[in-house]
């Protein structure tokens, strides 16, 4: 690659890496590498003066409704990003909110909970449903403080659940839904009706390619931009796995009339 020398005229094909930073603190908030597409958009709506015979135009014409957008297409999902597009952030810790569904058999009238069922002593799981073969209920117990015809007993320190002897016979299906701790490494992001989402400094990382030598020179797409709150799981059976869709509209600082900055640099120039 040569020194003291950038294309004027180049080809551009390969996706971006995104980098995220807080503008107060300038914290690095994600980093983007798994990117299906990123299409920078630069947009505007003309008004031409007309008039005449004809109403034909008449003069240049005045400017409207400037856009500077990067719409990227990302092949995974990350915490960190679906905080910033939900205006939140990710809490890392234990969670007593998580629910489990469990579905268990009997064994001499005894069964037991995947995890440690939470709540009020006594009445932590609440109900046992009665499975019929095709999983639909037959049936209901309820929990109390002993074991009778009806009722069962929930025992936290060994997640035990206790039947009346004649009530389930051994191989029943029972299932039931409990909350219990998430564990300290679970991360929660709550998305918050009265939040939007969050604004960035966006630097986004490419290359181009001089189209006379096919040497490749570096390009960054930087500006303040607000994340697009919009996104979808959207899951099929036996479909691709959804990518994460987000738009970053770039924004007028205060001071500026920049709406978002193209460098294209040589490398072997940078010092």
């Amino acid at each position: 690659m040569p020194t003291n020398f950038t294309p004027s005229s180049f080809a551009i094909q390969q996706v971006f890496d995104i980098l995220i930073l807080n503008p107060s603190t300038n914290v690095v908030e994600g980093y983007i590498t798994d990117c299906k597409t990123s299409s920078f958009k630069n947009a505007g709506t003309l008004v031409y003066p007309t008039g005449g015979k004809g109403n034909v135009y008449v003069a240049p014409a005045f400017v409207h409704s400037k856009r500077a957008t990067l719409e990227v297409q990302h092949a995974t999902w990350a915490t960190s990003l679906i905080a910033l597009q939900v205006g939140s952030t990710v809490v890392i810790g234990s969670n007593d909110n998580t629910v489990q569904y469990d579905r268990m058999t009997v064994a001499s009238a005894t069964a037991y909970t995947t995890f440690t069922a939470l709540g009020t002593a006594g009445s932590e799981i609440g109900y046992v449903y009665v499975l019929n073969n095709d999983g639909s209920v037959s049936s209901m117990l309820e929990q109390d403080a002993a074991v009778s015809a009806g009722k069962f007993t929930y025992t936290p320190a060994t997640k035990t659940l206790s039947f009346f002897a004649t009530d389930l016979a051994d191989g029943s299906r029972i299932s039931c839904a409990y909350k219990f701790d998430s564990g300290a490494s679970a991360q929660t992001i709550n998305i918050l009706a009265s939040k939007k989402p969050s604004a960035a400094n966006i630097v986004a990382y490419g290359t181009v390619m001089d189209i006379c030598t096919g040497e490749f020179y570096k390009c960054q797409i930087l500006g303040f931009a607000q994340i697009d709150c919009n996104w979808d799981w959207a899951l099929t059976a036996n479909g691709e796995p959804s990518p994460q869709n987000f738009n970053l509209e770039f924004i007028r600082q205060c001071n500026s009339d920049t709406l978002a900055t193209i460098i294209i640099y040589n490398e072997a120039d940078a010092t």
